[in-house]
């Protein structure tokens, strides 16, 4: 059995998605990550965040819930390469990203075709993010 996933990210790119004056913070995140060990590959990330209401001056200090797509290329316990689309659902920062993937079963190819179930993470740094997961094939 291949080691436990983990994922550091390489990009990130945060843009607002419109500039309306409101309390309200709303951007658009496109985010790359190089996955190792049982999932081994890359993923690509669209989000859309919404920053919480806040006096916080520090942006690790907000809140945010955010949802997106992550097309993964890559292996899933030492197989073979195909793709797979994980849908990002209950995504949060409170100190820390939060969030759990759930396959869209209908997205898998080649060697990731028929991949089923839920991962997600708990990340506090750009480095190191472990997976946990529930996935198979």
């Amino acid at each position: 059995m291949s080691e436990p996933p983990k994922y550091d990210t390489l990009s990130w790119d945060e843009k607002p998605v419109e500039d309306t004056g409101s309390s309200l913070k709303i951007t658009r995140v496109r985010t790359t990550r190089k996955f190792t060990g049982k999932l081994a590959g890359t993923g690509v990330a669209e989000y859309l965040m919404v920053y919480h209401p806040s006096d916080a001056k520090d942006v690790h200090a907000m809140t945010a819930s955010y949802t997106g797509l992550m097309l993964f290329k890559g292996t899933f316990n030492g197989g073979e390469e195909g793709e797979a689309v994980f849908i990002v659902t209950t995504g949060k920062y409170e100190g820390a990203a939060v969030a759990e993937w759930i396959v869209d079963s209908k997205s898998t190819s080649g060697g990731l075709k028929g991949l089923k179930g839920r991962a997600g993470y708990n990340s506090k740094g750009m480095t190191g993010t472990e997976v946990w997961e529930e996935l198979s094939i």
